[in-house]
């Protein structure tokens, strides 16, 4: 879970999941449809105990917005905040004493908010196209806490997206020297299982919204041809949106944890994701 403030928007899930819902809301897409659409493909989210509130407050907020509650959903909010259980959620995470106060501030706030009458529903928006960050193939490296330089590699641009989605693979690389070409052509994926992960390949769209935020932290340092293509609709993979946390910060983590735990058993080469299926050649 990303988090940068004590503010309801101010995490990674409920950016991804309150942005993903407008997007399919202003496709034309019922909000009804949506909801179950989303509550469908972010079970791993839904039962992760440090991050389910942050997608159910997402969810209620967007539907509050378009005027179109659902009654379960709402008292389920309701009693997340009423409860006190988002607070001992922050606690348990370690959360400052000034940090909690601020946080149930924000919580009966909000809970006030869904409460009063929405008068004007949200519009639907006509989409904008954005251009992608990076170029398909584009190899990328940053230095990690350890002074070393770690490596990710953009297997696919969107082009025809409102947020200019990238497809983008995090390495193993760590050493002490930028990475060339070849060290990335040679690379093991990143397969996380710190915290709450599961031996999850570490693989992501991401789109455009905060990478302003990072970008004097990335550095393009050579090029690769993707033989490969993805789709980002129906994708396998998740989102995210904040470059800094969800590449640099995942790096950072996972290596620390492996200095006193097992690393992942599962092992993936690049070159499985970058060269065409075996089925599928020219």
């Amino acid at each position: 879970m990303g988090t940068w403030g004590t503010g309801i928007s101010s995490n990674d899930t409920y950016e991804d999941v309150y942005a993903e819902f407008f997007d399919l809301y202003n496709a034309g897409e019922e909000a009804e449809i949506i909801s179950k659409r989303l509550v469908e493909s972010n079970k791993e989210t839904i039962e992760d105990e440090d991050d389910c509130n942050n997608f159910w407050f997402a969810l209620v907020k967007a539907q509050w917005d378009c005027n179109n509650f659902d009654s379960e959903i709402f008292k389920k909010v309701e009693y997340i905040i009423s409860s006190g259980n988002d607070i001992e959620k922050w606690k348990r995470l370690g959360a400052s004493n000034s940090d909690l106060i601020k946080r149930q501030i924000v919580l009966e706030k909000f809970l006030d908010k869904l409460k009063s009458e929405k008068k004007l529903t949200k519009r639907r928006k006509r989409k904008k196209i954005k251009q992608a960050t990076f170029r398909k193939g584009e190899c990328l490296t940053f230095k990690l806490n350890n002074g070393n330089y770690g490596g990710a590699i953009v297997l696919e641009a969107n082009k025809n997206d409102e947020y200019g989605h990238n497809l983008i693979a995090i390495t193993r690389i760590n050493q002490n020297k930028k990475p060339d070409k070849k060290t990335f052509e040679n690379s093991e994926l990143l397969i996380i299982n710190f915290g709450n992960w599961k031996e999850r390949l570490a693989i992501n769209w991401y789109n455009t919204l905060r990478y302003k935020e990072s970008e004097d932290l990335i550095e393009i340092c050579c090029e690769l041809n993707i033989r490969r293509d993805f789709e980002i609709n129906n994708s396998e993979f998740g989102f995210a949106s904040d470059f800094k946390t969800w590449i640099i910060e995942i790096v950072d983590n996972q290596f620390q944890f492996e200095k006193e735990n097992p690393k992942p058993k599962l092992k993936k080469k690049l070159k499985e994701y970058t060269n065409k299926k075996w089925w599928n050649l020219d």
